[in-house]
């Protein structure tokens, strides 16, 4: 037994020290982009860009502007997209319950059942979706995101830049 919590011990501390050994990829910072006209221009993954232009990584292409044309910009995504993730979540977990058959019977307690009746599954396909919309919508409002002014002013994108890159002077 002790050779075998060695050996498990010995090859979990191999695996980190080549794990710590690896270069840590750039951090990846989601930004949605607004325009002086309140209109999104794009949406992606900051990349490390020069202070006059910034540039955005979406779906393999890469997008440049001039931080004059830049109004605002958000972090992270929106709660639209927490809730959308959340109810295909629940989805996906309602369609497991009614697939595999969980019925829930004598007093509360869960039984598997080979031939599940059928009437709970309106219940279960509406219920389950809807906790997941719920859950994702409390997760977009638990989030925090920042909202930097660029007002087209190089010194604010400087600013901004380095509070999102985590970059020290």
């Amino acid at each position: 037994m002790a050779k075998i919590t060695f050996t498990l011990l010995l090859i979990v501390g191999i695996f980190n020290s080549i794990r710590g050994q690896k270069q840590n990829p750039p951090k990846r910072v989601f930004i949605r982009v607004y325009d002086m006209d309140y209109k999104k221009l794009a949406k992606g993954n900051l990349l490390y860009t020069p202070d006059s232009t910034i540039k955005i990584a979406h779906h393999g292409k890469t997008d440049s502007f001039p931080v004059k044309k830049i109004f605002y910009i958000k972090t992270k995504r929106s709660i639209g997209h927490s809730v959308l993730m959340g109810t295909g979540v629940g989805t996906g977990i309602g369609l497991t319950v009614i697939t595999v058959g969980v019925v829930v019977v004598n007093g509360g307690e869960g039984e598997l059942a080979t031939n599940p009746p059928r009437d709970h599954t309106p219940a279960i396909a509406f219920i389950f979706p809807v906790a997941g919309a719920a859950v994702g919508g409390l997760i977009g409002i638990l989030i925090k995101r920042e909202t930097f002014e660029i007002d087209g002013e190089i010194e604010k994108w400087k600013i901004a830049k380095n509070k999102l890159l985590n970059v020290q002077d």
